[in-house]
Protein backbone atom coordinates (compact mmCIF):
# COMPACT_ATOMS: atom_id res chain seq x y z
CA UNK A 1 0.00 0.00 0.00
CA UNK A 2 1.53 3.29 -0.75
CA UNK A 3 -0.86 6.31 1.54
CA UNK A 4 -0.21 10.26 1.63
CA UNK A 5 -1.69 12.22 4.33
CA UNK A 6 -1.93 15.99 4.91
CA UNK A 7 -3.27 17.68 7.34
CA UNK A 8 -3.84 21.72 7.57
CA UNK A 9 -5.12 23.13 11.33
CA UNK A 10 -5.16 26.73 12.66
CA UNK A 11 -5.42 27.94 16.53
CA UNK A 12 -7.55 30.51 17.12
CA UNK A 13 -7.11 30.65 20.84
CA UNK A 14 -9.88 28.36 22.28
CA UNK A 15 -10.73 27.03 19.21
CA UNK A 16 -8.70 25.19 16.75
CA UNK A 17 -10.17 24.39 13.41
CA UNK A 18 -8.67 21.52 11.03
CA UNK A 19 -8.49 19.65 7.67
CA UNK A 20 -7.36 16.32 6.51
CA UNK A 21 -6.68 14.93 3.45
CA UNK A 22 -6.12 11.00 2.77
CA UNK A 23 -5.20 8.88 -0.33
CA UNK A 24 -4.07 5.56 -0.91
CA UNK A 25 -3.75 2.88 -3.35
CA UNK A 26 -2.99 -0.84 -3.51
CA UNK A 27 -2.74 -3.52 -6.25
CA UNK A 28 -6.65 -3.88 -5.71
CA UNK A 29 -8.25 -1.05 -3.86
CA UNK A 30 -8.10 3.05 -3.84
CA UNK A 31 -9.30 5.27 -1.32
CA UNK A 32 -9.27 8.85 -1.05
CA UNK A 33 -11.06 10.70 2.15
CA UNK A 34 -11.14 13.66 4.00
CA UNK A 35 -11.89 15.40 7.28
CA UNK A 36 -13.12 19.27 8.51
CA UNK A 37 -12.37 18.96 12.55
CA UNK A 38 -13.15 21.55 15.18
CA UNK A 39 -12.38 21.31 18.58
CA UNK A 40 -13.43 23.85 21.32
CA UNK A 41 -11.46 24.36 24.97
CA UNK A 42 -14.28 24.79 27.50
CA UNK A 43 -13.72 25.77 31.37
CA UNK A 44 -9.99 27.34 31.37
CA UNK A 45 -9.10 23.80 29.37
CA UNK A 46 -10.79 21.71 31.63
CA UNK A 47 -13.46 20.17 29.16
CA UNK A 48 -13.09 19.86 25.10
CA UNK A 49 -15.95 19.58 23.20
CA UNK A 50 -14.68 17.63 19.37
CA UNK A 51 -16.25 17.44 16.25
CA UNK A 52 -15.01 15.35 13.11
CA UNK A 53 -16.48 15.31 9.75
CA UNK A 54 -15.61 12.81 7.46
CA UNK A 55 -16.32 11.56 4.04
CA UNK A 56 -14.62 8.61 1.76
CA UNK A 57 -15.15 7.79 -2.06
CA UNK A 58 -13.31 4.22 -2.54
CA UNK A 59 -12.61 1.99 -5.52
CA UNK A 60 -12.55 -2.11 -4.53
CA UNK A 61 -11.32 -3.94 -7.25
CA UNK A 62 -10.37 -7.87 -7.41
CA UNK A 63 -6.82 -8.45 -7.96
CA UNK A 64 -6.68 -10.53 -11.30
CA UNK A 65 -9.49 -9.09 -12.57
CA UNK A 66 -9.19 -5.76 -14.12
CA UNK A 67 -12.55 -5.12 -15.10
CA UNK A 68 -13.81 -5.87 -11.66
CA UNK A 69 -14.26 -1.94 -9.94
CA UNK A 70 -17.18 -0.92 -7.28
CA UNK A 71 -17.79 2.67 -5.75
CA UNK A 72 -17.96 2.88 -1.71
CA UNK A 73 -18.98 6.42 -0.30
CA UNK A 74 -18.70 6.92 3.49
CA UNK A 75 -20.17 9.87 5.28
CA UNK A 76 -20.20 10.27 8.87
CA UNK A 77 -19.38 12.45 11.80
CA UNK A 78 -18.26 11.96 15.13
CA UNK A 79 -18.85 14.01 18.56
CA UNK A 80 -16.59 13.64 21.53
CA UNK A 81 -16.87 15.79 25.22
CA UNK A 82 -13.69 15.30 27.24
CA UNK A 83 -13.41 16.54 30.86
CA UNK A 84 -10.59 16.89 33.06
CA UNK A 85 -12.04 15.19 36.36
CA UNK A 86 -9.12 15.91 38.66
CA UNK A 87 -5.24 16.65 37.83
CA UNK A 88 -4.84 12.89 37.47
CA UNK A 89 -7.47 11.92 35.79
CA UNK A 90 -10.20 12.77 32.68
CA UNK A 91 -13.19 10.88 31.25
CA UNK A 92 -14.70 10.92 27.30
CA UNK A 93 -17.94 10.14 25.74
CA UNK A 94 -18.12 10.08 22.15
CA UNK A 95 -21.24 8.86 19.48
CA UNK A 96 -19.89 8.70 16.18
CA UNK A 97 -21.88 7.81 13.34
CA UNK A 98 -21.20 6.71 9.18
CA UNK A 99 -23.31 6.10 6.46
CA UNK A 100 -22.15 3.88 3.65
CA UNK A 101 -23.71 3.70 0.65
CA UNK A 102 -21.99 1.08 -2.20
CA UNK A 103 -20.12 -2.15 -2.72
CA UNK A 104 -19.45 -3.40 0.82
CA UNK A 105 -19.43 -7.24 0.24
CA UNK A 106 -15.59 -8.67 -0.33
CA UNK A 107 -14.36 -9.31 -3.67
CA UNK A 108 -12.89 -12.35 -2.37
CA UNK A 109 -14.98 -14.18 -0.59
CA UNK A 110 -17.67 -17.00 -1.75
CA UNK A 111 -20.87 -18.27 -0.09
CA UNK A 112 -20.81 -22.88 -1.10
CA UNK A 113 -24.41 -23.64 -1.08
CA UNK A 114 -25.49 -27.38 -1.32
CA UNK A 115 -26.15 -30.05 1.64
CA UNK A 116 -22.42 -30.93 1.36
CA UNK A 117 -21.57 -27.39 1.54
CA UNK A 118 -18.84 -27.14 4.77
CA UNK A 119 -19.18 -23.43 5.40
CA UNK A 120 -15.74 -23.00 4.45
CA UNK A 121 -16.02 -20.98 1.21
CA UNK A 122 -17.24 -23.76 -2.09
CA UNK A 123 -15.39 -26.54 -0.81
CA UNK A 124 -17.99 -29.39 -1.36
CA UNK A 125 -20.92 -27.05 -2.28
CA UNK A 126 -22.89 -27.44 -5.41
CA UNK A 127 -22.99 -24.10 -6.30
CA UNK A 128 -20.75 -21.70 -5.32
CA UNK A 129 -22.04 -17.86 -5.41
CA UNK A 130 -20.18 -14.35 -4.75
CA UNK A 131 -21.18 -12.62 -1.38
CA UNK A 132 -23.61 -10.19 -1.50
CA UNK A 133 -24.80 -7.46 0.80
CA UNK A 134 -26.72 -4.81 1.06
CA UNK A 135 -25.68 -1.51 -0.56
CA UNK A 136 -26.39 1.22 2.31
CA UNK A 137 -25.28 1.32 6.05
CA UNK A 138 -26.05 2.77 8.61
CA UNK A 139 -23.54 3.11 11.99
CA UNK A 140 -23.54 3.87 15.46
CA UNK A 141 -21.02 4.12 18.23
CA UNK A 142 -21.18 5.55 21.34
CA UNK A 143 -17.66 5.01 23.86
CA UNK A 144 -17.23 6.06 27.31
CA UNK A 145 -13.86 5.92 28.52
CA UNK A 146 -11.64 6.70 31.47
CA UNK A 147 -7.91 7.46 32.06
CA UNK A 148 -6.18 8.12 35.87
CA UNK A 149 -2.44 8.79 36.12
CA UNK A 150 -0.84 6.45 39.09
CA UNK A 151 2.75 8.41 38.61
CA UNK A 152 4.91 10.20 36.01
CA UNK A 153 5.20 6.77 34.34
CA UNK A 154 2.29 5.06 34.99
CA UNK A 155 -0.83 5.46 33.75
CA UNK A 156 -4.17 2.75 33.48
CA UNK A 157 -7.34 3.36 31.65
CA UNK A 158 -10.43 1.48 30.74
CA UNK A 159 -12.96 1.86 27.81
CA UNK A 160 -16.31 0.58 26.97
CA UNK A 161 -17.67 0.58 23.04
CA UNK A 162 -21.05 0.33 21.74
CA UNK A 163 -21.89 -0.67 18.12
CA UNK A 164 -25.10 -0.91 16.24
CA UNK A 165 -26.07 -0.82 12.61
CA UNK A 166 -29.04 -1.29 10.54
CA UNK A 167 -28.19 -4.93 9.44
CA UNK A 168 -29.20 -5.39 12.90
CA UNK A 169 -25.13 -5.99 13.94
CA UNK A 170 -24.38 -5.36 17.56
CA UNK A 171 -20.87 -5.52 19.44
CA UNK A 172 -19.55 -4.58 22.41
CA UNK A 173 -15.74 -3.93 23.60
CA UNK A 174 -14.64 -3.36 26.50
CA UNK A 175 -10.85 -2.76 26.90
CA UNK A 176 -8.76 -1.93 30.43
CA UNK A 177 -4.89 -0.49 29.49
CA UNK A 178 -1.97 -0.10 31.54
CA UNK A 179 0.41 1.71 30.27
CA UNK A 180 4.12 3.19 31.21
CA UNK A 181 6.63 5.66 30.16
CA UNK A 182 10.17 4.57 31.05
CA UNK A 183 11.29 8.10 29.31
CA UNK A 184 10.40 10.85 27.00
CA UNK A 185 8.98 9.84 23.74
CA UNK A 186 8.52 5.96 24.97
CA UNK A 187 4.83 4.69 25.77
CA UNK A 188 4.18 0.79 26.33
Amino acid sequence: RNELDAALSHDLGDLTLGASYRFSVENDYEAHGGSATGTLDLADNNSTLAVNLFGFRDSVGRAGNELFSRELITLGARASFTQVLDPNTLAQVAYEIGHLQGYQASPYRFVGIGPNATGYGCIGALQCLREHVPETRLRHAMVALARRALSDAFSIGAEYRFYFDDWEQRSHTVAAQLAWSPGAGTLL
